[in-house]
């Protein structure tokens, strides 16, 4: 993502200002401050300062709008810029997590992050992340329904009009003795291996927006859900990351709204 005319600059001003409200927090200044210029210099190598200040700058957003977050999850907790932005609330140099598996100069993706939100709270971080990218820039991402083994022997039993019975007869061989059920029911398994792990039905992943600098319409293309009346990827979760597109994940935990 790019959302700053100079981003390096931009991103120090936020991290001085977040310095100044947090720093009367840490004991050993130095320790800190040692620590922020290593991960500048690894944010600015693989090319995250604009993802991390757009995830500092929601975070604040959210907290100005009353909707709280999750305290951390998952390997984001091991930066001192996320804690210093806000997008944890875990302190690396007290809980001694990892920053390498966030982010370390061997990684060609950017680092992952997933903040937890109210579930009613989640459409409102959506929509700012659609209007802060603006038209076409950003979409949930397709998740391809496939059939499992059990389904398949379903699809072709209905497809050979075979009662209910016949069809679970068939699936509790196969649990069984899979060359037995293949050798008993040639008509069904004829079809077997051409269509198991086949694409059935297609959805969207739960929790997961795209945002790009590149308009994504005219790039990997687009399609209209009219139920949820959102944009959705035509490439999947895989294809998506393969072509080093950034996610967002904003996830919903109801303890988050309980608590709220």
């Amino acid at each position: 993502p790019k959302l700053y005319t100079n981003e390096e600059k931009e991103f120090k001003d936020f991290v001085n200002k977040k310095w100044k409200e947090k720093s009367h927090l840490f004991e050993d200044k130095k320790i800190y401050l040692d620590r922020i210029h290593e991960e500048f210099d690894l944010f600015k190598k693989q090319g995250m300062m604009s993802f991390m200040l757009f995830m500092g700058e929601m975070s604040e957003w959210c907290e100005n709008n009353n909707i709280p977050r999750g305290y951390g999850r998952g390997s984001v907790t091991g930066s001192l810029i996320a804690y210093l932005f806000d997008i944890t609330d875990v302190n690396p140099i007290i809980w001694n997590t990892n920053l390498a598996r966030f982010c370390n100069p061997e990684r060609i993706s950017l680092g992952d992050i997933d903040v937890d939100y109210a579930p009613k709270d989640r459409d409102k971080v959506y929509k700012y992340i659609e209007n802060r990218f603006g038209e076409f820039k950003t979409s949930r991402i397709m998740a391809l329904g496939t059939i499992s083994d059990m389904g398949t022997i379903q699809e072709i039993g209905r497809a050979l009009n075979l009662t209910i019975p016949e069809v679970n007869d068939i699936k509790k061989l196969f649990e069984e003795n899979q060359e037995e059920a293949k050798n008993k029911y040639p008509n069904v398994f004829k079809y077997y291996d051409g269509l198991i792990d086949s694409v059935v039905r297609t959805s969207f992943h739960p929790c997961g927006i795209l945002a790009s600098p590149i308009t994504l319409n005219d790039n990997i293309g687009l399609l209209w859900n009219d139920k949820e009346e959102i944009w959705i990827s035509q490439c999947d979760m895989k294809e998506v990351d393969s072509l080093n597109y950034v996610k967002f994940d904003i996830l919903g935990l109801a303890n988050i709204g309980i608590i709220k």
